[in-house]
């Protein structure tokens, strides 16, 4: 039985239809001076259909937006922009619909030179079978040309106002949620110093 579910596994539709990538918007480019790196994050649409690779030898599907860009050195940067686990009892979750789905990690870039940088984005999944082998794949879904002026929140005048623009930024609200808080506390009160024009102390 265990030698069925291995071929189960290795035998199933892993292929994804070409999935529809929409770049909508960007609303976070930032140089960060305390943590010497450049932030881009943006907002995008997302259609994508797994149906095909679910059956009862399911277990997750694991699926994740990538960027990767290359550096002024030749180097390319990957990372990781937004993620989510399909479990197979999740049957609504099967098709993927995102609207204005803003990422939930920003790209950076700790040599500073994000601007105007074409950033090509993958879809990445992994299938991860009950019983059986793993199976990973990837595929090229967009591109996107990073703006070259700094795109921050305006009229900052207060912390609890810069803790509700940063709602849509998940690297800061997202890991503040689940109890992060006094890293994302200490780079949201820098940023809201360096907002405002105000020193920060040594």
């Amino acid at each position: 039985m265990s030698g069925f579910n291995f071929l189960t596994a290795y035998y199933t539709n892993h292929s994804i239809e070409k999935p529809k990538f929409e770049y909508k918007k960007p609303f976070l480019l930032m140089d960060d001076q305390y943590f010497k790196e450049t932030e881009f994050a943006f907002l995008f649409n997302l259609d994508v259909d797994l149906t095909t690779m679910m059956d009862w030898n399911t277990n997750i599907i694991f699926v994740w937006l990538s960027a990767e860009f290359e550096r002024d050195d030749g180097k390319v940067s990957q990372m990781t922009i937004w993620d989510k686990r399909i479990y197979r009892n999740t049957t609504t979750m099967y098709h993927l619909i995102l609207e204005n789905e803003p990422v939930k990690y920003p790209v950076s870039d700790k040599t500073q030179k994000l601007k105007n940088k074409n950033l090509r984005i993958f879809l990445n999944w992994e299938h991860m079978p009950i019983v059986g082998i793993n199976y990973k794949d990837r595929m090229k879904i967009g591109s996107i040309t990073v703006p070259n002026k700094i795109l921050h929140p305006k009229n900052v005048n207060n912390l609890n106002r810069l803790l509700y623009t940063y709602r849509v930024a998940p690297t800061l609200a997202n890991a503040y949620k689940k109890g992060y808080f006094d890293y994302y506390q200490e780079k949201l009160l820098i940023f809201y110093s360096q907002e405002n024009g105000e020193k920060q102390n040594d």
